[in-house]
């Protein structure tokens, strides 16, 4: 789990999974898997918090994907000049 403030935590999905285990299918559970949009990291967990935190939207995904790509780029080209 990442230390970022939890107003950037998404749900992916809630209360469930897809597992190829189980043919992809939704299988209930008790754990929600969770995305960050500031620094991308994913995880699962059955904490409280879960049930205040809204879920992703297809296109904040995306965003947050782009932005991460964009501050990587950044990041390299500092490294190397």
């Amino acid at each position: 789990m990442c230390q970022c403030d939890k107003k950037f935590f998404r749900v992916r999905v809630r209360r469930g999974n897809y597992s190829a285990f189980n043919g992809y299918k939704f299988t209930s559970s008790d754990y929600s898997a969770l995305h960050c949009l500031r620094c991308g990291d994913e995880w699962r967990t059955k904490a409280e918090y879960v049930r205040k935190t809204p879920d992703l939207r297809e296109a904040e995904y995306e965003a947050a994907r782009d932005l991460r790509q964009i501050n990587q780029i950044y990041y390299v080209q500092e490294t190397i000049y």
